[in-house]
């Protein structure tokens, strides 16, 4: 083997070993990137499930989705830029959820 086929060969093996590696990465980002889909799937479901007890808690189980639709949509238009109006009734929630519970809140998802 001369020196150059020596250098081509070694070229090519580090070619070979670059394409390798860039794989793996590809492999990794992919991996890291359905564990991260998966963790928001998770979070949104949690969330949902704690948005649908929280209705369950105010009592309005008998109320049909596009009441409760706006009920929130009134409660926004009232409350929603006031930061003082939003204290109290996260008080007054947490009051309630103290009472159903027995001292302990629901926990939050955040």
């Amino acid at each position: 083997m001369t020196g150059i086929d020596a250098l081509t060969a070694k070229i090519e093996r580090s070619t070979k070993r670059t394409a390798q590696l860039q794989a793996q990465r590809a492999l990794r980002e992919m991996r890291l990137a359905a564990i991260e889909r998966a963790r928001a799937r998770k979070h949104a479901a949690r969330r949902r499930y704690e948005l649908g007890e929280t209705v369950l808690l105010a009592g309005l189980v008998d109320w049909q989705a596009a009441e409760l639709v706006g009920l929130l949509l009134d409660g926004k238009d009232r409350y929603g830029s006031s930061p003082t109006m939003r204290l109290g009734l996260r008080k007054r929630g947490e009051a309630h959820l103290e009472e159903k519970h027995g001292g302990c809140s629901v926990p939050t998802v955040h």
